[in-house]
């Protein structure tokens, strides 16, 4: 997955990727970062399991203290890889 994000005031750890299968309620993976200025590509990698496979899954984008900032989010893409890790086969992607 690939997230162009910003922060106004770039607060340590204030921007969480978390990524939930919703049929169970159960995290696939969860990251916090702290975000720059600037709409910076931030990559990550999470892996599907074959129990999640067919549920319901979520993206969500979280603000994670009460400090007063902005954060931004412009672009998201998915990218669904080969069990391999192979060349991209399908991949989503979001202007929000």
């Amino acid at each position: 997955m690939t997230v162009y994000a910003k922060d106004t005031a770039q607060v340590a750890d204030d921007f969480r990727i978390y990524v939930q299968n919703v049929t169970d309620n159960s995290a696939i993976y969860q990251v916090d970062h702290t975000l720059t200025a600037a709409y910076d590509p931030l990559t990550f990698e999470f892996n599907v399991d074959s129990d999640d496979a067919n549920d319901e899954c979520r993206v969500w984008f979280w603000k994670m203290t009460a400090t007063a900032n902005t954060i931004s989010v412009d672009y998201f893409e998915l990218e669904y890889l080969s069990s391999d890790f192979g060349y991209p086969v399908q991949t989503m992607a979001f202007r929000l």
